[in-house]
């Protein structure tokens, strides 16, 4: 196994945890957590788009941009591209605590426990798909 292929398969498995530990947390905390499990299945998501990347053999990019924007040049989705592209324009709101004009948004107030069970379930094709990458190589 070479070095890009180590590197893939950590990532993946990174993800599968990352994946694993927001699923855990949203069964756990009914009446909170719902930006946490969010945040955390879009960092499962992102930590597999690096998996797949790093499986072409190409480094992986630190920028979250450029990560994204490589991982698609390599494997054309329309579905994962989708799924990535609604909870990116939300991952910030899911980390930070900050002010969006004059209001205050606070991640907790902005994630419902419909939106933490529509995240987990979104990432899971990602990763499956990156896994498929794998197994191919």
């Amino acid at each position: 196994m070479d070095e890009s292929e180590s590197q893939a398969e950590a990532y993946l498995a990174e993800a599968w945890t990352t994946l694993e530990g927001a699923r855990i947390l949203f069964e756990a905390r009914e009446d909170a957590g719902s930006a946490r499990v969010v945040n955390n299945a879009y960092a499962a998501l992102e930590q597999a788009l690096s998996a797949g990347i790093a499986a072409s053999g190409e480094d992986v990019p630190r920028r979250h941009r450029q990560k994204v924007l490589d991982f698609f040049d390599l494997y054309e989705d329309d579905e994962l591209q989708s799924i990535r592209l609604k909870w990116q324009s939300r991952r910030e709101s899911a980390r930070y605590v900050d002010f969006k004009g004059a209001e205050l948004s606070v991640p907790e107030d902005v994630f419902d426990r419909d939106d933490a069970e529509k995240a987990l379930n979104d990432a899971e094709p990602v990763l499956t798909f990156v896994d498929s990458i794998l197994d191919a190589t």
